[in-house]
């Protein structure tokens, strides 16, 4: 069971790892920084990132149950080669595209109105991070993915809850990096999350490139014999 349980966990960690880089997310993590609570909004809006995401995972395992979601995999036709080798290839393209692309991406400084919101409470914080998440984007992707993973291992329901929760707080990873720094280094947090934000608008889009790289030689390479 154990050896089971670290099979599916290293299967979902290439899309775990991709799903963790939350530049824009991150950033809005550090907003919170300015406000009368810091912490409280922060953890807030991490909390809310982190539950949509363990009740959509909860709500796919359910409905679909692990076993369904085996015997209907087990049934689908393999990907052609060819498909797996065009999807590669494509998201190399793109990544290359990206790392080469001349100038810089949009500072991600945060907008004037920020000052604004000094009060804001933690419940809106957690608001916030509950409908971010829930947005239509690239996270669902990586999300869904791991967790069909998890369906499709077939493991006790304990075992999946459990590898979901695990996910989850890995996918966090990102968004919990600035609340220790600032925690850990308070006197120098406001300098450090100014460069910090500087960084990321300068190389957030080569990061994301780096990435799709990566993904386009993990798949192509699958399709090769």
């Amino acid at each position: 069971m154990a050896g089971d349980i670290t099979q599916t966990f290293l299967r979902m960690l290439p899309f775990i790892v991709a799903g963790a880089f939350l530049p824009t997310w991150t950033s809005h993590v550090i907003i919170f920084f300015g406000t009368r609570r810091p912490l409280a909004n922060a953890h807030a809006f991490i909390a809310g990132n982190a539950t949509y995401r363990f009740i959509l995972g909860l709500g796919v395992l359910y409905f679909f149950q692990a076993q369904q979601v085996s015997e209907l995999l087990a049934d689908l036709p393999a990907v052609p080669d060819w498909v797996r080798l065009g999807a590669g290839a494509a998201a190399a393209a793109a990544g290359t595209v990206v790392l080469v692309r001349h100038g810089t991406a949009p500072s991600a400084a945060p907008p004037k109105w920020v000052q604004r919101f000094e009060g804001f409470p933690p419940w809106l914080s957690f608001a916030w991070g509950f409908l971010g998440v829930a947005s239509p984007g690239i996270q669902y992707v990586y999300f869904l993915s791991a967790v069909g993973i998890i369906a499709a291992a077939g493991l006790p329901v304990w075992a999946s809850v459990m590898l979901l929760l695990v996910a989850v707080v890995l996918l966090q990873a990102m968004l919990e990096a600035p609340v220790v720094v600032y925690v850990w280094k308070r006197e120098h947090a406001d300098a450090l999350f100014e460069r910090f934000r500087g960084w990321l608008g300068r190389n957030g889009h080569r990061i994301g490139g780096v990435i799709l790289l990566t993904l386009g030689i993990w798949l192509a390479a699958s399709a090769l014999p």
